[in-house]
């Protein structure tokens, strides 16, 4: 995975008006499937997994969310990592 090329957001709504412009290769529309929260170093990540509804392909967005993730009890919250 790499984590240098993930995408900037600034909150959870603009992950997600990324995702719904985004099509599949065959042109189909994506639906959100599940959400991880990642962890390399100081900087977090979600990983959003989605499907296409025409085709049923995988498609991963992995956004850098460092800018906006709360600063506070950072350290107690367990993540996984690469």
């Amino acid at each position: 995975m790499d984590f240098d090329a993930a995408i900037a957001a600034h909150s959870v709504a603009e992950e997600y008006a990324h995702i719904a412009r985004q099509r599949c290769a065959c042109g189909g529309s994506l639906r959100f499937v599940k959400q991880a929260l990642l962890r390399k170093d100081e900087r977090y990540f979600d990983l959003v997994e989605t499907r296409c509804r025409r085709c049923g392909a995988k498609k991963e967005f992995l956004f850098d969310i460092s800018s906006f993730f709360p600063p506070t009890n950072r350290d107690s919250i367990p993540l996984g990592c690469c």
